[in-house]
């Protein structure tokens, strides 16, 4: 070993997505299989992709973009396949993810995230060790050379689990000077 780090991708390979789509209803597509699940800046849902085996979800995923300017992502996964070639199985994990982009240049998003852990799995280390609930609210966008990312999210108990309080917030600013 050098005086770096080691990188914590195992060795190995595993088939990272297979899914069949269905887009017989307009506006709709229906995704069934192993897939990768990348919601708004990822940080409560994404495959950590610059990871040599990203993190997948065996899942079924509904986007429907028939409301004007609006877009809904409903999921159900019962199984992540973690970056460690783990396959960690829930009792459920329940998404809802709806963004509106009628207003040119923002976007709000609401979205819900219910994570039922199940238990036999959780004595063997699972990438989420409680059931819980996360309910929050984003919103991006540019008044002319202002940029903001504003996100609010709490976390609470959600089915076997009863003493989880947490709230997150994250604002970022940017400001173009000059031309």
């Amino acid at each position: 070993a050098g005086k770096y780090g080691g990188i914590a991708d195992p060795d190995g390979s595993r088939l990272q997505q297979a899914y069949v789509d269905l887009t017989m209803i307009p506006d709709t597509k229906l995704r069934i299989g192993r897939q990768a699940i990348l919601l708004d800046d990822v940080r409560f849902f994404g495959d950590i992709g610059w990871r040599n085996t990203a993190q997948t979800f065996d899942a079924v995923t509904l986007t429907n973009k028939s409301i004007k300017d609006t877009t809904v992502f409903l999921g159900y996964a019962n199984n992540v396949n973690t970056i460690f070639f783990r396959e960690d199985e829930y009792d459920g994990i329940y998404i809802a993810n709806v963004k509106y982009s009628g207003v040119k240049g923002h976007t709000q998003t609401l979205f819900s995230y219910l994570v039922d852990v199940d238990e036999d799995q959780f004595k063997k280390g699972p990438s989420v060790a409680k059931d819980v609930a996360t309910y929050g609210a984003r919103f991006t966008g540019a008044f002319d050379d202002l940029k903001y990312d504003l996100t609010y999210a709490k976390q609470t108990e959600f089915e076997d689990t009863d003493d989880i309080d947490a709230q997150f917030f994250q604002a970022e600013l940017a400001y173009k000077m000059g031309s």
